[in-house]
């Protein structure tokens, strides 16, 4: 329970300053919040074999929070929003991967600009024959009968300009991107509630939970002696029920022949002279 209290304190807190919390403390708590137990980012583990350092998020972090307090200096909260991010975005095509959130983030800072030349044997040679003949395609130039001499076409084409392939470019998928945020901000369904849970739960009684459990086979109790039926022994049917399960035939099932008719009375001397020498 002190968990509870302390979480809703906590969002409460954090609730109160939405209308008036400086930016670079969002900031500050940002980087504190993405070192946080329950965060795993895969690629800042900074391990370095034989002695592992600490994360990158956790440096940037010490530098911020001495003594138990967030410096509010504009410089070491801009280095250190930086140094986060740096260790959480990743593009590299392994569980690292930041997705579309990474190609994003690269958009919206430009990160074009900084993509070095690809039009170099290096890189050429990584792409397929499809890729390459695909590529001087793009350029206007007509497609060759080895990769090699595709590859020294796109170079001698490109000349000291810059070339880079259009899959490394930091393009965003707009159309889905919208259609993401608008499932995100769509209202939640009639059906459940903001827990995800049906609605009208409080509404059931679970003395009903137990009797539907023992109509149906379904959840409920497996112990007789909490429903307060007394079973018996030899059918597990409720006694007071079991003289007359014969006249009952289950809707959807065959009917099954039915027991020798049996007077009150033999149905007691039955039933307690096994009771009895069981």
């Amino acid at each position: 329970m002190i968990g509870s209290f302390r979480t809703q304190a906590l969002h409460a807190a954090l609730d109160g300053m939405r209308g008036s919390a400086d930016p670079w403390v969002l900031v500050g708590l940002m980087i504190a919040a993405l070192n946080a137990q329950n965060v795993r980012v895969d690629g800042d583990s900074n391990a370095h074999y034989p002695q592992r350092r600490p994360s990158r998020r956790l440096v940037a972090a010490a530098g911020l929070f001495q003594d138990g307090e967030m410096a509010l200096d504009e410089a070491l909260l801009r280095g250190a929003a930086v140094d986060v991010l740096k260790a959480v975005l990743s593009c590299e095509k392994n569980a690292t991967n930041s997705g579309d959130w990474g190609v994003l983030v690269g958009h919206i800072v430009k990160a074009d600009d900084h993509l070095p030349v690809m039009a170099d044997e290096d890189f050429l040679k990584t792409l397929s024959k499809s890729g390459i003949t695909k590529a001087i395609k793009a350029e206007g130039i007509l497609p060759r009968n080895t990769g090699k001499e595709m590859r020294r076409a796109l170079m001698d084409h490109v000349g000291q300009g810059i070339w880079v392939h259009p899959a490394a470019r930091f393009q965003v998928d707009v159309a889905a991107l919208n259609a993401t945020f608008a499932e995100a901000l769509a209202p939640p369904s009639g059906a459940d509630d903001d827990d995800g849970e049906l609605e009208h739960d409080d509404d059931i009684d679970p003395e009903d939970d137990v009797d539907a459990g023992a109509r149906t086979d379904g959840p409920g109790t497996d112990d007789p002696a909490a429903t307060g039926i007394e079973l018996d022994e030899v059918t597990d049917t409720p006694t007071d029920l079991a003289a007359d399960q014969g006249d009952e035939v289950p809707h959807g099932r065959a009917e099954s022949p039915a027991p020798p008719s049996q007077t009150p009375e033999e149905f007691l001397r039955t039933h307690v002279e096994f009771v009895g020498f069981s």
